[in-house]
């Protein structure tokens, strides 16, 4: 589900694919802390 938001607001605003892979990887981290 994170993922398919994250992929969704790439597409709203534009993100460049290097910070949405930025984005995913600390996500990843936060979900390994949590």
């Amino acid at each position: 589900e994170q993922l398919l938001r994250l992929t969704l607001l790439s597409k709203t605003f534009g993100i460049p694919e290097e910070i949405e892979r930025e984005i995913k990887a600390l996500d990843g981290h936060f979900s390994r802390l949590s």
